[in-house]
């Protein structure tokens, strides 16, 4: 051992030894007591939150719970010393009271959240109380202060789901994105004032900025200026505004926006995409030369006086807003596979010959003379076998069936009489060889149902089932089918559904005219669930939306509205106008809805219908080249053949015209195909309760196919190949 160690070993012993005698010297502390019951026992004090686990930047609340003997309570004697470098938090709220058990409790609450991932301890406070230590010779109490503490709370924050997308900005909670343009049109050189606000709960202190915006450089941009208003008290509700002042140089049709902003929802435990509308923007005037800025026009006074007046530039027509609702039906077709197409051209005859012969049948047994009694005999076999288990019915159950029985059984002999006798059921009855024992049936019910008889007799049930087996009905003879009234209804009942019935305002386009669009959309969609063909109650919706400021999802009814009935001039002024404001730019339809190209002759009719212009041009082409073989062979005259010729040009160039039509649809014209209505996220599985799966922004008027559907949850396909799942509410199949 060398002397190093050896006087290291001496110099710890001596510390040793010196603690040990200090210890010895100095006693511990006395634990805090009042009428020799210790502190602990009167008064405690401790935090709790409604769990304990959240996610990172997660608002959860603390709350402080303070218990106190009512013998000794005196007061608070201050406020609750607690906070923590790790946690953000609000102010402690004001303490509220509760008696119960000689016990008082006290509560007081902050919010916070944590801001790294992982086990996380809040650290103790410390609460002042005034106590009552002793009680006077005067009666009155002597109080003393106190210090509790509360013990520490451990908390595990969950990271959030990776990969975060681009957009994401650190904001946790639940927020809503606006934004607007102080006018919707200026002339160049003058100023317009576009506000973008950003408001909701959450970790306000963590976001420090709106989301980048794209502006066209036909603009010129004042410094913006942000403002951060929190409510009164509040650190975690508030709202972040930008205003950004433009100066147009040009003139012409702008869009502003629209503004995207990513934010985690801990509720649903996934990222959430806010969208803001795009504001529409119309510049008059002349371009300003490069690098100047136009003043804005003198403002000249016009009031009484003789002042001149400058003259106003007046457009040709304001800017677009919704039109009126469509009254009636806009009945479209929706796409057809090749195959329904092959069908359409060989079965349709087939098929109405055989649905109208269906009808006819059906309805020969609703225009029987004997309908009544049948549907009467069908009762009382059913009533019949309710009371052949009457071994397990009680009385009131018998008694119940036995008056079904005889309500049926007096329509079955036809007695208009609410309480017949049993001398009329022979009566009516003579014509059967039971009438008599239908007669006794009615008088042994009697005395069960009006008498003081429990049962029936034992064989009753057994004479019912003969009597009702010696009065059987014919079957409507098959020939009835082709009576008038059975063969014809159907068509007089189309004719007057389309020229008879008046046009009424339904309930929509009251609540519409009455500016109660959420009344008008609700009665929409139950329109549209009813009849998901119809365009008109599709426009309407897109209407009722736009006024809500909801363009995107006015944009997809209104593209399945198109889809419908393209050639309605109302239908394109509304998709359109929710196009734009939506800021949706999808090539896909951008062509039918400018009618640029060959869209121009696409939108004359709807996929459906061009398809079966094309199953029309193949029949008229086929019938005409049978025609002119016919002809051929026969050697007929040469202008039959010279009309099989044009039939057959006229069949390829409709045709043509309907492929050319149905391929610049594209996608749009299969069945099953869907617009995404709003921004959402596109997810591997159909679950929101896991964060491991992969997840995608999907922004609104992306086109889609529905080949599932489990839960609420729909599964896209893309025409790319991908696929996955998003809510069923934030896509809009066009044509189911």
């Amino acid at each position: 051992m060398t002397m190093r160690s050896l006087s290291s070993i001496l110099l710890g012993s001596t510390w040793v030894l010196a603690a040990s005698l200090l210890s010895a010297q100095t006693p511990p502390a006395p634990t805090p007591a009042i009428e020799g019951v210790p502190l602990t026992q009167i008064a405690t004090v401790a935090l709790r939150t409604e769990r304990d686990t959240f996610w990172v930047g997660e608002l959860f609340s603390l709350t402080e719970d303070i218990t106190v003997a009512r013998r000794q309570f005196q007061s608070l004697g201050g406020p609750f010393d607690w906070s923590s470098p790790q946690f953000n938090a609000e102010d402690w709220s004001s303490a509220s009271t509760q008696e119960a058990r000689n016990k008082v409790h006290l509560t007081r609450t902050t919010r916070t959240y944590g801001r790294t991932a992982g086990p996380s301890v809040l650290p103790p406070g410390r609460q002042p109380l005034t106590l009552v230590t002793d009680i006077a010779a005067n009666g009155q109490p002597l109080t003393d202060g106190f210090i509790l503490s509360s013990a520490p709370l451990t908390l595990n924050f969950k990271p959030l789901p990776t990969p975060a997308p681009v957009e994401f900005a650190k904001a946790v909670g639940n927020f809503t994105l606006k934004a607007k343009a102080a006018a919707a049109q200026v002339a160049v050189g003058e100023s317009v004032t576009w506000t973008i606000e950003l408001a909701g709960t959450g970790n306000w202190p963590e976001i420090s900025r709106l989301p980048a915006q794209t502006i066209s450089r036909d603009f010129q941009i004042v410094t913006p200026v942000t403002k951060r208003v929190m409510n009164r008290g509040q650190l975690f509700e508030g709202s972040l505004t930008q205003e950004m002042l433009l100066i147009p140089s040009r003139p012409g049709a702008y869009q502003l926006g629209p503004v995207r902003f990513v934010y985690f929802d801990p509720k649903a435990g996934a990222y959430q995409m806010l969208t803001s509308e795009s504001v529409a923007l119309t510049v008059t005037g002349e371009a300003a030369a490069p690098g100047t800025i136009v003043p804005p026009p003198a403002t000249v006074d016009t009031s009484a006086g003789g002042a001149d007046r400058v003259p106003v530039p007046v457009p040709v027509a304001p800017p677009p807003l919704p039109l009126d609702p469509i009254a009636g039906a806009r009945l479209g077709l929706p796409p057809l596979a090749s195959s329904s197409l092959m069908l359409l051209v060989v079965v349709p005859l087939v098929v109405v010959v055989a649905w109208w012969l269906r009808l006819a049948a059906s309805r020969r047994y609703a225009t029987d003379p004997q309908r009544r009694r049948r549907e009467a005999h069908a009762r009382i076999e059913a009533e019949l076998g309710h009371l052949a288990g009457a071994a397990s019915l009680s009385r009131a159950q018998i008694v119940q069936h036995l008056r079904t029985w005889q309500y049926a059984a007096a329509e079955f002999a036809e007695i208009a009489e609410a309480s017949p006798t049993p001398a009329q059921i022979a009566g009516a009855l003579g014509h059967v060889r039971t009438g008599l024992s239908w007669a006794q049936l009615w008088r042994d019910a009697n005395h069960v149902i009006y008498g003081e008889t429990q049962t029936l007799p034992a064989d009753w049930l057994l004479r019912a089932q003969g009597a009702l087996s010696d009065a059987p009905l014919a079957d409507v003879p098959l020939q009835a089918l082709f009576l008038r009234r059975n063969l014809f209804p159907w068509t007089a009942l189309l004719v007057f559904a389309f020229l008879s019935l008046p046009v009424r305002a339904d309930a929509g386009s009251e609540a519409y005219r009455m500016g109660d669009f959420k009344k008008a959309e609700a009665a929409w969609r139950s329109a549209l669930a009813a009849s998901p063909c119809d365009a008109a109650p599709r426009v309407n919706l897109a209407a009722a939306l736009a006024q809500q400021n909801r363009w995107s999802e006015s944009a997809a009814h209104a593209l399945a509205a198109f889809c419908l009935a393209p050639q309605d001039a109302a239908i394109r002024w509304q998709f359109n106008l929710s196009l734009e404001r939506a800021g949706i730019d999808q090539p896909a339809f951008v062509a039918l809805a400018t009618g640029a190209g060959w869209g121009g002759v696409a939108r004359r009719l709807s996929p459906g219908a061009w398809g079966v212009a094309l199953a029309g041009a193949a029949m008229v082409w086929a019938l005409a080249l049978a025609l002119w073989l016919w002809a051929h062979y026969r050697a007929r005259p040469v202008w039959l053949r010279r009309v099989a010729e044009v039939l057959m040009v006229l069949g390829v160039l409709l045709g043509g015209s309907a492929l050319m039509s149905v391929r610049t649809y594209g996608v749009l014209a299969q069945s099953n195909i869907a617009v995404v209505a709003q921004t959402t996220l596109l997810r591997s599985v159909p679950t929101e309760a896991t964060n491991a799966q992969k997840t995608s922004p999907l922004p609104a008027g992306s086109l889609a196919v529905v080949d599932q559907v489990f839960l609420g949850w729909s599964r896209l396909i893309f025409p790319n190949g991908q696929t996955g799942w998003v809510r069923t509410e934030a896509v809009v199949q066009l044509y189911r």
